[in-house]
């Protein structure tokens, strides 16, 4: 495997992202973002849908 090179490269397989309900990708996070960081970006996210959805 070659390390990133260009902005935007994947930095190995330790990047990770959260990826909408319809493909979009939400955020991205390079290590070492903590996965309490992501959890409660997820937790947001739902938030936000079902809040959305509650409105409909």
């Amino acid at each position: 495997m070659t390390p990133a090179r260009e902005p935007g490269d994947v930095a190995w397989n330790l990047t990770r992202f959260l990826v909408g309900r319809d493909g979009r990708v939400l955020a991205r996070y390079e290590p070492p973002v903590p996965l309490e960081q992501i959890r409660a970006d997820v937790l947001e996210r739902l938030s936000q849908e079902s809040t959305s959805a509650a409105a409909r």
